[in-house]
């Protein structure tokens, strides 16, 4: 195997439709294909019912995704003899799921709550040896897929924009405010 070489191609697709006055879907997918870890398939969906358009907004979300291993993971998983150390490195898959809500009392506020949840299979992590952030030569780590992992929380968001114009001489003058405030707990 040469980790130093690798060629992929990928093809994706979405689209959006109004089912109904307040009820969007949006499918998307992606197709990827490399030489190394062959190919996947992530689909993604996502629906959005507004009883008050301008107002109030409940969303779910489904999608899915994935990471290839860094060339430096792939790398010191041989020897300088280019012998494997540690067994065929594959894909990290991800798959996540969100409710929220979003609330805008005014025009230049916008709130939003939402809960996730995401599964994430055939984590690439350091299985041995030490993992010092750097790639020197004779280095002890050993990067395998150890398993998965299952995250869950909730998130919570303000954000806002407001604009004003004021008139000083012949050009007015826009002075703009933005914020945007974020708690995660996970």
């Amino acid at each position: 195997q040469d980790a130093s070489y690798q060629h992929f191609f990928s093809m994706f697709a979405q689209d959006s439709w109004r089912l109904h006055r307040d009820v969007d879907v949006t499918l998307g997918m992606r197709g990827d294909y490399f030489n190394d870890f062959g190919g996947i398939f992530t689909p993604k969906v996502g629906l959005t019912y507004e009883p008050n358009r301008s107002k109030l907004n409940f969303k779910v979300l489904f999608g899915s995704a994935f990471r290839i291993p860094s060339f430096s993971e792939m790398l010191l998983a041989f020897d300088e003899n280019n012998e494997q150390l540690s067994d065929d490195l594959i894909l990290e898959e991800l798959r996540t799921f969100e409710v929220g809500v979003g609330y805008k009392p005014v025009d230049w506020l916008v709130g939003e709550i939402n809960y996730f949840f995401s599964d994430i299979n055939q984590l690439v992590q350091v299985s041995e040896g030490e993992d010092t952030g750097s790639s020197p030569i004779g280095t002890t780590r050993i990067y395998n897929n150890i398993g998965g992992l299952d995250t869950q929380g909730d998130e919570a968001e303000i954000q806002g924009i407001y604009k004003q114009e004021i008139r000083l001489g012949r050009r007015p003058r826009a002075l703009g405010t933005s914020f945007r405030l974020n708690y995660s707990y996970v």
